[in-house]
């Protein structure tokens, strides 16, 4: 299964804090929305915080310690014509997937949603 084509989506984010969790950097988002290629709200995140990992130095690839999601609104549609989509993306399980999304999300420590 794969992401089909890639959609210009809007994303917005009205607030973005940082601070500390003892040595690690941490940071904030507050009420994330990704809009569909129509403008509706496709995810919405209210509330976001991640705590970067020193890994990502060392695997020099981003790593978070923890990334909490609190209260998310997901929006799954399949059209007239069957297609699928989440979040506003279409997924096509005839494509193939090199799987790097789902290999980074692995890759986190922790993911409390």
């Amino acid at each position: 299964m794969s992401i089909g084509t890639k959609p210009i989506l809007s994303v917005s984010i009205s607030e973005v804090k940082a601070s500390w969790q003892g040595f690690n950097p941490r940071l904030a988002f507050g009420n994330v929305v990704i809009r569909d290629m129509q403008g509706r709200n496709a995810l919405v995140l209210p509330d976001v915080n991640a705590t970067l990992s020193w890994w990502s130095v060392a695997v020099a690839d981003l790593r978070f310690a923890k990334i909490e999601i609190s209260n998310p609104s997901l929006n799954i549609e399949r059209d007239i014509s069957g297609k699928l989509y989440v979040a506003g993306f279409l997924i096509d399980p005839t494509k193939d997937n090199d799987g790097k999304g789902l290999d980074w999300v692995l890759a986190q420590h922790e993911i409390s949603i």
